[in-house]
């Protein structure tokens, strides 16, 4: 793809157009909902046991909390991660295949073609 965008953009060659710059507004605000997708459950997940680990700070006082929540929030975030990463690889998949259709279109808005 590097190569064939010195084929489409010629070197001192940038051409910009309304629809250049609605494209890559396309590109960049369709990167936010998937990335709150992906960062949902394990944000919920640890802000969940901030939760429990704050009620328990309540409840037992005598107890460091903030040496047991570190490992815990850790602990807690990576097996989250590991249970959905299968459906993150799908989108991961998804949205590699559409970011690349959308260079393309770019480069070529860019070089003057589209």
């Amino acid at each position: 793809l590097i190569r064939r965008s010195f084929n489409l953009v010629l070197l001192g060659q940038f051409h910009t157009s309304p629809a250049l710059f609605q494209k890559l507004f396309r590109a960049v605000g369709d990167l936010f909902p998937l990335a709150f997708q992906m960062a949902l459950p394990i944000m919920g997940t640890i802000f969940l046991v901030d939760v429990a680990f704050g009620l328990v700070a309540r409840t037992v006082p005598q107890m460091n909390v903030f040496v047991l929540g570190l490992p815990a929030r850790i602990l807690t975030g990576m097996t989250i991660l590991f249970i959905a990463l299968p459906n993150f690889l799908s989108a991961f998949n998804q949205n590699f295949t559409d970011s690349l259709r959308d260079l393309r279109e770019i480069l070529n808005l860019i070089g003057g073609a589209g």
